[in-house]
């Protein structure tokens, strides 16, 4: 595996875990969340070593919003900065796609079945990681007559659905942003 600086390693843990509470927040509650941590958590311990590695090795901060779609947007971004990073290594990016998938997959399924949202949340999450860049550039593009789009592609993007309840200002939070809450490895 290659050897990632610290802010690569950052940024591959922010796309990971920022797609894994995505789902867990498509279908928020305060059981639920327990159970999502824990399938994280697993699908981690199933993960190759050195990927599990780089995972554990600091600490994750969702990024500042002031709405929930805001928040999705920031996230799906991480992720795809992830995936830029993870495809300077084969290995690194089929780990980095494998974990986000067992992980957003058992979250969803955690507690209470996968949810309507949970699945539109994983679609999108999919979508980021099937338009990963090849591993080595060097590698030859498909032609033109040879490359079809997948149904992700071909799909309209869905609208983002509306916040019933928006975050507001107040004492404790007074830029009224959305709160986040990351599962935990453990």
């Amino acid at each position: 595996m290659t050897q990632f600086t610290q802010q690569e390693s950052e940024a591959i843990r922010n796309g990971a875990m920022g797609a894994v509470a995505l789902v867990s927040q498509a279908e928020p509650g305060f059981l639920a969340t327990f159970k999502e941590s824990m399938a994280a958590s697993k699908a981690l311990a199933s993960a190759p070593a050195e990927f599990t590695q780089l995972m554990k090795s600091g600490m994750t901060m969702p990024p500042a919003a002031s709405s929930k779609e805001e928040m999705v947007s920031k996230l799906l971004g991480n992720l795809r900065e992830a995936v830029q990073v993870a495809s300077k290594d084969e290995a690194t990016l089929a780990a980095l796609k494998n974990y986000v998938t067992a992980a957003t997959q058992q979250v969803a399924e955690a507690a209470k079945g996968v949810s309507p949202e949970e699945t539109a949340m994983i679609e999108q999450i999919q979508a980021v990681l099937n338009q990963a860049p090849a591993a080595t550039p060097e590698a030859p593009a498909a032609p033109a007559e040879q490359a079809q789009a997948t149904p992700a592609e071909q799909a309209p993007a869905r609208p983002a659905a509306p916040v019933e309840n928006p975050p507001q200002a107040t004492a404790e939070n007074p830029a009224g942003q959305a709160e986040l809450k990351w599962p935990t490895q453990g």
